[in-house]
């Protein structure tokens, strides 16, 4: 009714508006109307910021979230593999000048909410993938490989040293350890080792 009273408002208005529906349907479990108006957040999002950015992935997400509350468990995983398809290339992006010695390259509307609601979403992601398949599935390392990533980009190298390595296992155990997937979870593990191992020296010489 709002968006008829205002045909010429914004996507960015639509999309919170949509956004802010969706989530008022899913706590009241009134499921399909919380999908209709996450795909619409999906839909005005994308106008705006295009069909791959990392904004868009975010009511996909909820998408997914309210799918595994109406028991669909596969479409909730489809709708994830989109939310990492997106987002493991950006970290990834992120993180190239790091391995030349540089620092993390972030976009210019990167801001402390993104980073929150990117913990947020990934961690999640993670939990329900462990909860729907178990704790050793490719899903799950996939999963714990993008949150990884994020706090590599973030600067929690300790933590993401930790997820990292829980990744690069899985991906062993389940993909192989000549797999793709496995070596380039290794590269980043690595690297979160190095940094990790500094950001130690560091609180050390803080401390002498």
């Amino acid at each position: 009714w709002i968006l008829i009273q205002h045909p010429n408002a914004s996507p960015s208005f639509k999309c919170q508006l949509s956004r802010n529906f969706g989530k008022l349907c899913l706590a009241q479990r009134k499921y399909d109307k919380a999908l209709k108006h996450f795909a619409s957040d999906a839909y005005y999002t994308s106008q705006i910021k295009g069909p791959d950015h990392i904004d868009t992935a975010t009511p996909l997400y909820y998408m997914g979230t309210t799918f595994i509350d109406k028991g669909d468990h596969e479409s909730a995983v489809a709708l994830f593999e989109k939310v990492h398809s997106v987002w493991t290339p950006f970290l990834q992006k992120c993180l190239e000048p790091v391995f030349d010695g540089g620092n993390v390259s972030l976009p210019e509307d990167w801001t402390q909410s993104t980073a929150t609601n990117a913990d947020q979403i990934l961690k999640k992601i993670v939990e329900a993938q462990k909860e729907m398949h178990g704790h050793t599935q490719i899903a799950v390392a996939q999963a714990l490989f993008a949150h990884g990533l994020l706090k590599c980009v973030t600067g929690d190298w300790r933590e993401a040293f930790k997820l990292l390595a829980q990744a690069s296992q899985m991906f062993d155990v389940t993909a192989g350890s000549e797999h793709t997937l496995t070596r380039k979870s290794q590269v980043y593990l690595a690297l979160a080792q190095k940094k990790k191992a500094i950001s130690f020296e560091d609180e050390d010489d803080g401390f002498s």
